[in-house]
């Protein structure tokens, strides 16, 4: 059985993390968790529902909405992650290579992954897409998941 683990803020912040939004750095332990279990959802068979309620807000956890709202990599996969990012939700981002990896995105100044800003909750940093891809030997983005968070 996988252990789930929370991280603390990171306490050498960069440039990156200046861009995230307070909301973000508030629910940084909430994102943790949501990531967590997508990814004993992926590797353990499907552990997690993905149409269960989630992870209630009011108790400081995100709710990861259901699978109608999430696509395949493709080529227009960064530009759905901006559009997305730009309409003010975040994104789980399922990155894989050698190993396979979900990260938080929370703003994109392009379409591209060096102007998408992520928060890796494994590591807790706040970086780069393409950074992130780098320190997990990722090529692809396998799957991305729009975060609800109640207003």
């Amino acid at each position: 059985m996988a252990d789930l683990i929370l991280v603390l803020p990171n306490p050498h912040s960069g440039a990156d993390e200046m861009k995230a939004p307070i909301k973000v750095k508030q629910k940084q332990s909430g994102f943790c968790y949501a990531a967590c279990l997508q990814s004993l959802d992926n590797s353990s068979g499907g552990k997690y529902n993905q149409d269960d309620s989630g992870i209630d807000q009011t108790t400081g956890w995100v709710r990861v909405n259901s699978s109608r709202v999430r696509w395949r990599a493709v080529k227009s996969a960064y530009d759905e992650l901006k559009s997305t990012l730009d309409a003010g939700s975040y994104c789980l981002v399922y990155i894989t290579g050698k190993y396979r990896h979900w990260v938080v995105a929370y703003a994109a100044d392009a379409p591209v992954a060096d102007k998408i800003y992520v928060m890796d909750p494994y590591r807790g940093e706040y970086i780069t897409l393409r950074r992130a891809m780098q320190i997990h030997s990722a090529y692809t983005l396998t799957e991305v998941r729009r975060v609800v968070i109640s207003k």
